[in-house]
């Protein structure tokens, strides 16, 4: 299945698949979280408040926009944990079902960050609520778990859910954090 970015900047990718393997410099992806996998998960650097549009089309399973907490020190081993339960509480996404059961998962995003459209839809219609690939859902910020403004996107299947790579039909370069990053991933 071929995704389009969910954003029109110029991509600055912050961390990409296998982004939990690096040596030094360690990736936030490091092992699943309750949520999902994040194995194939890409963070996109976006300044807060860029606008995000569905890379597929699929039906809003959940959103949340209500958190205004970010906790960036959530990596050092000092790490306050009560802190880092009310920033995972508080991290904005929207989560889109596709058509063929995988969930996409847009995180992080910014206070009060769900397309108001997207927002009035879904309390006529709920779960039923379209989004045709391209539409607007919401936009980018710093919330929860974050070291700094960005989109986290995955796309998962299964339960536990499980992370699968994903082809964006607009930027043909490598995902993989090991390329992208290949000082960060030494041993």
């Amino acid at each position: 299945m071929t995704y389009t970015l969910p954003f029109s900047t110029p991509v600055q990718i912050t961390q990409g698949f296998f982004g939990g393997q690096r040596t030094q410099d360690y990736g936030t992806h490091r092992k699943p979280n309750r949520y999902h996998d994040s194995r194939y998960a890409v963070d996109f650097g976006l300044a807060e408040g860029t606008q995000l549009r569905a890379a597929r089309a699929g039906f809003v399973v959940q959103w949340q926009d209500s958190g205004r907490f970010n906790y960036a020190d959530f990596l050092q081993d000092d790490a306050d944990s009560e802190l880092k339960k009310r920033a995972a509480k508080e991290m904005n996404f929207v989560t889109l079902c596709h058509d063929d059961g995988t969930f996409a998962v847009y995180a992080h995003l910014y206070y009060q960050g769900v397309d108001y459209e997207l927002k009035e839809r879904w309390k006529k219609t709920g779960r039923n609520t379209r989004i045709e690939q391209g539409q607007p859902i919401g936009w980018s910020g710093n919330t929860g778990l974050s070291t700094g403004p960005h989109l986290h996107l995955v796309v998962c299947k299964g339960s536990p859910k499980e992370s699968v790579p994903i082809v964006f039909k607009d930027y043909q370069r490598t995902l993989d954090d090991r390329v992208l990053f290949p000082q960060l991933h030494k041993k």
